[in-house]
């Protein structure tokens, strides 16, 4: 696969990359295998707050352990309204968290 190739090469680069979807724990652990290999659980709720069910029956069996395992846990609301998204990650200091956890080895 070319991009795992290209995010190895640039391993010791300052750019940091996002890949979201992960669903197997080899792709899991593969993003652990890197010194600031950072993963984020997800859960989110419907406009109602009701919490939105996994989408097949694999992400059901495994987004427990995915969750337990994660190294940061977010809950988000499902909303329309841009505004109140970046009210929301800045409120709940969403971005500052990731940035500590990347950063904690070099302070």
């Amino acid at each position: 696969m070319k991009f795992i190739h290209s995010l190895e090469e640039a391993e010791n680069s300052e750019t940091i990359f996002v890949i979201t979807d992960v669903r197997y724990k080899n792709e899991f652990d593969w993003i652990k295998s890197f010194d600031n290999g950072c993963t984020i659980f997800l859960d989110r709720y419907d406009k109602n707050m009701n919490l939105i069910q996994p989408g097949n029956e694999y992400e059901e069996r495994n987004n427990k352990w995915l969750r337990d395992t994660a190294d940061i846990k977010f809950v988000w609301q499902t909303v329309d309204d841009e505004s109140y998204k970046k009210r929301f990650i800045k409120k709940n200091k969403i971005i500052e968290e990731i940035q500590t956890y990347l950063i904690k080895d070099y302070a």
